[in-house]
C-alpha cells in the first residue's frame, strides 16, 4: 500500500524518499502547509527519484476570491515548470461545493506548463456538503486523488477513529474506481493498517514528532502498511 509522505525541505525529502512513494511538498507546515517555492521544488525534484506533488494554496481558508484565484494559477505554473510531477489543490464555493471553475482554471495553467502533470485534491474535500457531489466533480476535473481524513475541517481529533475510519471507508466505496482515496489525519505507525484498510490503498502523513521530521516514523509506517 503506498505512502505519502508531506515534507517542507531538501532534507527532509531525501530521508522521506527512503520509504514513501510519493512526496507531497509544501511550505509552513506549522499552518499545515501553504504553496512551496518553485526554487523548492526545484531542488527537492532534482533530489529525490520518486514523484513530487507541489501543494497550491495561499490562504488559511478554501474559498478564493480572484486574486487569491490568479495567484494560485501562477504557482501552479511555476512548480510545474520547476517539475513537479503533480499539484494538489482545494477550492470551494461558500457553501460547501466544490469549485469546479476555479479548479479548473488551476489545473489548466499547470498543464500548460506541464501537460502530464497530475491532480490531487487536499484536505479541503473533509468541508464539503456533499461527499458524492464531490467526488463526481473531482472525477470530471482529471484528478486522480483526494486527501481524506474522514472530519470536518483540519482538526483531525474532531471525531472518534471509529467513525473517520467509516468515513473514509464510506469515501473510498463512493469513488469506486474513479480516484483514489488517500487517509490522512493523525496518521501513526499504531494505526497506520487501519487507514490504509479503510482507504483501499494510499495514505499520508507528515511524519512529525514534536514538530519535526522523524525518518524513525516513516519507516514505521511504511513497515505497518506494507
Amino acid at each position: 500500500m503506498p505512502l505519502e509522505i508531506a515534507i517542507d525541505n531538501p532534507a527532509d525529502a531525501v530521508l522521506a524518499a527512503r520509504h514513501a512513494d510519493r512526496l507531497e511538498l509544501c511550505s509552513a507546515l506549522d499552518r499545515h502547509g501553504m504553496t512551496p517555492a518553485d526554487e523548492l521544488v526545484a531542488s527537492v525534484v532534482d533530489r529525490v527519484p520518486i514523484p513530487v506533488f507541489a501543494l497550491i494554496r495561499e490562504r488559511d481558508h478554501h474559498a478564493a476570491d480572484r486574486a487569491a484565484l490568479d495567484a494560485m494559477r501562477a504557482s501552479a505554473r511555476r512548480v510545474a515548470a520547476a517539475g513537479a510531477g503533480g499539484i494538489v489543490i482545494g477550492v470551494l464555493t461558500r457553501d460547501g461545493r466544490i469549485d469546479a471553475a476555479a479548479c479548473r482554471e488551476i489545473i489548466d495553467a499547470a498543464r500548460a506548463a506541464r501537460p502530464d502533470i497530475q491532480v490531487a485534491f487536499h484536505r479541503a474535500f473533509d468541508d464539503v456538503a456533499d461527499v458524492s457531489a464531490a467526488l463526481h466533480v473531482l472525477a470530471e476535473l482529471g484528478a486522480a486523488h483526494t486527501l481524506c481524513a474522514g472530519a470536518p475541517g483540519l482538526d483531525h481529533s474532531a471525531r472518534l477513529v471509529h467513525d473517520r475510519l467509516a468515513a473514509i471507508a464510506h469515501a473510498r466505496h463512493l469513488a469506486a474506481d474513479r480516484l483514489n482515496i488517500v487517509a490522512c489525519g493523525g496518521v501513526r505507525a499504531s494505526n497506520a493498517a487501519e487507514f490504509a484498510r479503510a482507504s483501499g490503498g494510499w495514505v499520508h502523513s507528515s511524519c512529525r514528532v514534536q514538530g519535526r521530521f522523524d525518518e524513525s516514523q516513516a519507516a514505521a509506517i511504511a513497515h505497518a502498511i506494507r
